[in-house]
């Protein structure tokens, strides 16, 4: 093959390989930047899913709270009643009813267990927004172990208590002068203090999501 031939060869090839590289490089950069966009997408309904999951929870403790505090009002006026031996002893079974009420939170988790199932959790790329809704899943956790602390406490002391002295199906007294009784009073108070506890729970979650919802809505 003469000189002239051979460089004009050489150069060919050179110039097809360049564009076989050139081709494969686009395309692998197309490829990954496809990829990119459907992880962009997937992360976009995820956020959006939480939001909804967010504005439900809220919704649900606003309820909760209110109900908390109705209950604590009416547990504290027991209390003083008993405390000044002006309930009478008529009044005092169904009055006990108060106590045996509760209202707990559940939050909306679907969205945070897909991703948990899917390990699809690195797509949210927003540190912030990560670190958020893991500290706000350890808030639900206390909640939820203050919530079965309180469930254990009624199925295994005040529940038992209430019906080992009244009759609760005729609304009368089977145990005289129970109102006078130092365990009555240490249920009652035991009542005041843990939903009040958990109130606060409840409230520190709420402004917490009430704040994230709003980062998220502005993305």
């Amino acid at each position: 093959m003469k000189k002239g031939s051979f460089s004009k060869f050489s150069s060919r090839v050179i110039g097809e390989l360049v564009l076989i590289i050139v081709g494969v490089t686009v395309a692998l950069w197309l490829e990954n930047e496809l990829e990119n966009l459907k992880d962009r997408n997937i992360e976009k309904d995820y956020i959006e899913s939480f939001d909804v999951d967010w504005h439900a929870d809220i919704k649900e403790l606003e309820q909760v709270i209110a109900f908390n505090k109705s209950l604590k009002s009416k547990t504290e006026t027991l209390f003083s009643r008993i405390q000044s031996n002006t309930i009478s002893d008529e009044d005092l079974p169904s009055e006990l009813f108060i106590i045996m009420n509760y209202r707990y939170f559940t939050p909306q988790d679907f969205t945070l267990q897909s991703l948990k199932e899917s390990g699809e959790f690195r797509l949210i790329q927003d540190r912030e927004i990560r670190r958020k809704i893991l500290r706000l899943q350890r808030q639900y956790r206390f909640i939820n172990e203050a919530q079965d602390n309180y469930q254990h406490a009624l199925d295994n002391y005040i529940v038992p208590l209430i019906n080992e002295n009244i009759d609760l199906a005729h609304g009368r007294l089977i145990t005289v002068n129970f109102k006078n009784d130092h365990r009555l009073s240490n249920l009652v108070m035991y009542t005041i203090n843990d939903v009040e506890s958990r109130i606060a729970l409840y409230q520190h979650s709420l402004d917490f999501l009430k704040t994230l919802t709003s980062k998220t809505t502005t993305k």
